[in-house]
């Protein structure tokens, strides 16, 4: 039998976590508005040359990075939002898809006017700058 991955107590679930953990670490529970938050606000703060960690050796953020892509807001500005969208979040995991976050304006930096929550395949399948 697996084991829970924060308790480590066994975990009789599919999952990593038992489902005492699930309900207290919703952070890092998949398809929860809080899981998106924490996991879009650490790949924004990783692909922007302002955020907090950019990762100038991982390949996939240097395209970002090489860039100059900024981040225009502040973390409690994104958690705001993201609450303004809640609906549209947890619609898109209800329905199997993944909500990401997508620009406007593929050439301008991370703002609030400039971002919005779209489904992975659709985000996926619009143009990209070059």
């Amino acid at each position: 039998m697996k084991k829970c991955s924060f308790c480590k107590k066994p975990n009789k679930y599919a999952g990593n976590q038992c489902y005492s953990c699930l309900k207290r670490h919703p952070s890092k529970t998949p398809g929860t508005l809080e899981y998106f938050k924490t996991k879009t606000w650490s790949a924004l703060n990783e692909r922007t040359i302002n955020g907090a960690r950019p990762r100038w050796g991982h390949k996939a953020a240097m395209q970002y990075l090489s860039r100059g892509r900024k981040l225009l807001f502040s973390k409690d500005e994104f958690y705001s939002f993201c609450d303004a969208n809640k609906n549209l979040i947890l619609a898109l995991y209800a329905s199997g898809d993944k909500p990401s976050l997508d620009r406007k304006d593929t050439d301008g930096n991370y703002s609030l006017s400039n971002i919005r929550v779209l489904s992975l395949k659709e985000n996926l399948s619009r143009p990209k700058c070059l």
